[in-house]
């Protein structure tokens, strides 16, 4: 198995994840305006739920083009992965961008949720045929950018960190 392979497989799985892990958040928003006989709030849920679905069919059916923007086939020895020989900075590698799509995966519904929530809401203020959300703190929508970010900032950096994390272990072994 290749690398490549790998990562592509890992990225397809986190696809399925993204669907499965919004399930609750669109089960959520559908018992809560199941009341409401409005097109508006029905037209947002899908909006959701098309963008959503979007992404998690980008990661399924498309890794290949995640995997060259990213480029994260670049920066291995070889192309090759041998389990018997792993060593742990390639360990290291595949803990750093599972831990970074996770990331992503966690906070992406959500964080489309928040921000189509604060379009609606600067939107419906003049016009009644948007649905008008309770004002709230901005906690929610800037946990999510945060992990974005941090996500973002571990798949684009995993070699790097995995530099890092690999000397502060040698280090602490010559101690």
């Amino acid at each position: 198995m290749t690398k490549k392979d790998l990562i592509r497989l890992l990225l397809k799985l986190m696809g399925i994840l993204v669907l499965l892990n919004s399930l609750p958040l669109f089960i959520g928003q559908i018992l809560m305006f199941r009341e409401l006989d409005s097109w508006e709030m029905i037209l947002y849920m899908a909006l959701v739920l098309t963008l959503t679905f979007a992404f998690s069919s980008w990661l399924v059916f498309y890794p290949d083009s995640i995997i060259n923007f990213f480029k994260l086939d670049k920066g291995f020895d070889d192309d090759q992965i041998k389990l018997d020989q792993l060593k742990s900075e390639k360990l290291i590698n595949v803990v750093v961008l599972i831990i970074g799509g996770m990331f992503i995966l966690h906070s992406f519904a959500p964080f489309l949720v928040e921000i189509g929530q604060k379009i609606y809401g600067s939107v419906s203020e003049g016009q009644s045929i948007f649905p008008v959300f309770e004002e709230s703190d901005n906690t929610r929508l800037y946990t999510n950018i945060i992990e974005l970010c941090l996500g973002a900032f571990l798949i684009t950096n995993y070699s790097a960190i995995t530099r890092f994390i690999a000397k502060k272990n040698k280090d602490n072994q010559a101690a």
